[in-house]
């Protein structure tokens, strides 16, 4: 399986605070950049129903809002993903306890980011805000170099792979770019 390492990213996430809000449009692979490449203590996943998933469990939202404070006052890092679906009250709990731990915020929706880090927001200036776009291409030819001998096609990847779910796809396909190139 082809894995591209987000340096750049990875860069840019090491100089962030000790809250940070991680957001970007759907499926630019930031769950998979911070499972991958972040190191945590606790990661949670709020689902549709009200329901939080840790691993293979699944609490009900007190519980979850018990282990979250435990967990950032003994300092630990804690990653929350698709915090939109939180009630709002869940962020003036996080107000009260103030930044302790390292806590990671993962949203796709850019209305929370900027309600979040906006002048409104009951943690204003507790979040670091890190955007995630599209990998850079930098990185894919990183990755890629040591694979991929022919120097037009590796450039042609980076072009076309920025896209994180097109890794896959272009894996399975063999030769991902073969109908697009001159023949």
């Amino acid at each position: 399986m082809v894995s591209i390492s987000r340096f750049s990213d990875l860069e840019r996430f090491r100089n962030t605070g000790r809250w940070v809000l991680v957001y970007g449009r759907r499926k630019v692979g930031k769950s998979f950049f911070l499972r991958s490449s972040v190191e945590y203590d606790k990661y949670y996943f709020v689902g549709r129903g009200g329901f939080i998933y840790e691993e293979d469990s699944v609490l009900i939202y007190e519980a979850f809002k018990r282990e979250v404070v435990q967990s950032l006052e003994r300092d630990a890092a804690v990653v929350v993903d698709e915090v939109q679906r939180l009630p709002g009250e869940f962020f003036d709990l996080l107000h009260r306890l103030g930044v302790r731990g390292r806590l990671v915020a993962v949203s796709s929706t850019l209305w929370l980011a900027r309600e979040l880090i906006g002048k409104r927001s009951p943690v204003l200036g507790l979040f670091s805000d890190f955007r995630m776009g599209l990998i850079d291409e930098l990185d894919i030819l990183l990755n890629l170099r040591d694979k991929i001998s022919d120097k037009k096609k590796l450039v042609e990847y980076s072009i076309f792979l920025r896209e994180p779910w097109l890794v896959s796809v272009w894996e399975s396909a063999g030769d991902f770019l073969g109908p697009f190139q001159e023949r």
